[in-house]
Formats: structure tokens, sequence, C-alpha cells
């Protein structure tokens, strides 16, 4: 698999659209015009991408109404605003309470004509991608290595509760090969008090902030129950949002907790307990093959007031504690950075994907101008070839884009063994024997 948000964060701007000269049309913004690789995407390109041709092709900006900002309103990624007169895109998930004037990490200055390219190049970018893997045959590369499977099974000891210490407690996980991501998708608990209001925190070692922070309604005491998670965590072993090699914790304040969890006796090294069933040595011995878990906590002189990372150095590890939780785990290969380490090598198909795109949308466009009509003609042309003749024309732009993503070739000795196949034989991919 690969992340589609990953690799358009760490691949856009590696190609651009050439600044135009032409006082009646919008400028494009900073982030369509920046190009990391000197590539960019201009009338040189293809004769049809002159502002004139791409603006007659595109939405009808003129009859576009966007929505004023409204204070209050939560964001997500791409959203466009208009405030005091100027177009904002949101530049972040989850954007709430941020001035677009005075919040320039949170929004961007931007107009439509820039905000539609920026989702075509996107696009393009998973256009690409989801080719190259179907070429490439990068299935295996992409597999799941684990499905849905939970910590353990059954339920704690009612007449065994944990007593609380103002601590945070939870779960080291540490994924054991690169290029994988631990998915959480669902979490348990078992309390003796209804919690309609707890949060659960996702740190990672190399961060001061946590990463995510997930509120739950534990409506129902005394019972276990399995909370979905509106947003599933991905744990990555590698990624370029935060340090290599780092560890995950994941956890409650005990401050936070109405009443007291409900101890489980469940070891976590892969030796059962006298309660036990097989079946719990069986889960174990299928998460730990990719993922350790470690319960542990951190005593209240070392957490931060401000909820910051506490002090990793001075966690306590334990065994057969579960802290009244219990995780659903998913384990998948994800390409994502390796695609990012080796971004420079898709500069060229990329550029012909984006040819390819924007050529598609102005063959399809629904604009009524008569620029459009002619421009949709030409552009269908480029694309397809000429259907009148019997000749098949292999220089057409679907032609250009499929040659270019089956002449690529790199190498993926890189990543680890257990996501690379066996038998690569065909693949136009270079493997090797290595060590993780």
């Amino acid at each position: 698999m690969f992340n589609a948000e990953t690799i358009q964060a760490c691949l856009y701007g590696l190609i651009g659209f050439r600044q135009h000269n032409n006082a009646a049309y919008d400028r494009y913004d900073s982030t369509v015009a920046a190009s990391s690789s000197g590539v960019y995407i201009d009338s040189t390109a293809h004769s049809l991408f002159t502002i004139e041709n791409i603006s007659a092709c595109a939405e009808n900006f003129a009859n576009t109404e966007i929505s004023a900002y409204a204070a209050g309103t939560t964001y997500a990624k791409g959203d466009l605003v208009l405030s005091s007169g100027i177009v904002y895109e949101s530049k972040v998930n989850s954007n709430v309470g941020n001035t677009p004037d005075s919040s320039p990490t949170q929004w961007l200055v931007t107009n439509l004509l820039s905000a539609y390219l920026r989702r075509l190049m996107n696009g393009s970018i998973n256009n690409l991608f989801t080719s190259v893997i179907a070429e490439k045959k990068l299935y295996e590369v992409s597999k799941t290595l684990l499905t849905d499977i939970s910590l353990y099974d059954g339920v704690g000891n009612l007449a065994k509760k944990i007593t609380k210490m103002s601590r945070f407690v939870g779960f080291v996980i540490t994924p054991k090969y690169k290029d994988t991501v631990v998915n959480i998708s669902y979490a348990g608990f078992q309390f003796d008090t209804a919690n309609p209001d707890l949060d659960l925190y996702v740190y990672h070692s190399s961060q001061s902030d946590p990463i995510a922070t997930i509120n739950f309604n534990i409506a129902t005491p005394i019972s276990f129950s399995w909370k979905q998670l509106a947003t599933v965590q991905r744990l990555q072993a590698n990624s370029n949002t935060y340090n290599d090699h780092g560890c995950f914790y994941v956890g409650y304040y005990e401050d936070d907790l109405q009443g007291r969890a409900i101890w489980r006796e469940q070891s976590f090294e892969g030796v059962s307990c006298a309660s036990c069933s097989g079946l719990n040595s069986y889960l174990y011995n299928q998460w730990s093959r990719y993922v350790a878990i470690q319960p542990f906590y951190v005593e209240e002189a070392y957490i931060e007031a401000g909820r910051t990372i506490f002090d990793t150095e001075k966690i306590i590890e334990v065994n057969n504690q579960n802290w009244g939780l219990n995780f659903k785990l998913q384990v998948q290969c994800d390409i994502s950075d390796f695609i990012c380490r080796s971004s420079a090598i898709f500069t060229d198909a990329l550029r012909k994907q984006v040819i390819h795109d924007l050529l598609r949308d102005m063959a399809f466009s629904m604009r009524d101008n008569q620029r459009n009509e002619k421009v949709g003609q030409m552009a269908m042309l480029s694309l397809k070839g000429d259907f009148s003749s019997f000749r098949q024309d292999f220089n057409t732009y679907e032609n250009q884009l499929a040659s270019a993503i089956k002449g690529l070739s790199f190498d993926m000795s890189g990543i680890s063994d257990v996501c690379v196949p066996c038998n690569a034989a065909g693949s136009g991919i270079e493997y090797s024997s290595h060590f993780s």
C-alpha cells in the first residue's frame, strides 16, 4: 500500500506550472509555481497549455461561490473560504479557530485557478502511483501482513482493579520492520465506571506534542467494549513526519479516568500464564512477529503539565498488565516512505502524468465556450490519436505515459525483507538480498 497524503506531501512541488504574465488572469500561487526539480508545465510541455486555454477549459470560476470564513467551523485540508475579499485554502485537517489572515501555518493565500491546479497535481500523483503499483506488480510489496488481530482475548478479573496514582499508563508500540505501518482501528476498554469523555493519547518518541488525541465515550461500566476509531491511527516504522527508529506511546492519564480500570492478567513476553488460553498464545505469536508491545507507566513527577510528551527515560515497564485496554491491529507493508526517498526518479513520469491529466480535463471539459470546444478537440487528439485514421498513433500522450511508467527502474533492496516478494521476475525492478 501507499498512503496518498504522505506521497502527495513529499512529491508535490517536484514539478510546477511556470508562472504566466497575463494580467487578465490570476497568477499561480507560490505552491503551484514551485518546482524543486526545475521541471515545469507550460506551453513548451504542450502547445495547448497557455493560461487562456487552461482557464477556458477549467472550472467556471466566475460562477463559483466561496463561503465566507466562519469562526467555530471545522475545516478540512483543501477547503476554500473567503475572508476580507481574499481566497484561502486550509492547509491542515481539523482546522478550527484559526483566523485565515493571521494563521499562515493553517491557511494558504490562493485563488480558484491555483486551487484547481493543485487538486489536479495531487490527483496526478495518486494516478501515477496507482499505475506504477499495477505495472510493476507491487501488490506483493504493498501486502497486508496481519489483519485485524487483537492483543489478547478475554476480559479482566472484576475483583481486581488498578489503583490510580496520577500516572500516564499505556503501551510502548514499536514496529519491528521499516516500510511497515501498524494500524490501530479499534480500542477496547474495561473500567468499573462509565467514562463519557476519556482522551487516549498517541505520542512518538521524537515529537513533543501528541501526534493524536482521541476522545471516547465509554458509556457502559464493568463490561468490556470495543470502540471503533473515527480515524485509523497509522504508526509508521519510518516516516518523513517524525524520526525513524522511534517508538509510539499509546495510553491515558489516570487523572482523566472516572473510577478504576479492571485488571487483566496477560503476559506480553510470550510466556502463557496459568489462566491464559491457547488463543492468547496464538494472538501473541501472530502480532509479535511484526511489532513489539510493552505495557508501561510514567509516574506523576515526570509528566508535563501541558501534556507534551513525558520524560521517556523515566518510563517503567511492567508485565501482566493491560490498564483496562486492548487494541485491534493491522500490519501492512507501506512503500510510501520508499517513494519519498526515491522521489527524483519519478520526475519524468509525473510530468507526463500531469500533462495527460490536464489534457484529459481539457478534452472532457463541460464549459460552453468557443475556445473550449476547439481546445477540447485538440486535447482529445493528443490523448487518443486520430480515430478517423486506421493507423495506430504510438505518440499519443496515453502511450507516452504508459511507456514512462513501464520504463521506470528502481532498486527496492532497501525495503524490509518481510515486504519484498521472493520472485520479482519480469517486474522491471531490481532486487538484491540484504539484512534488516
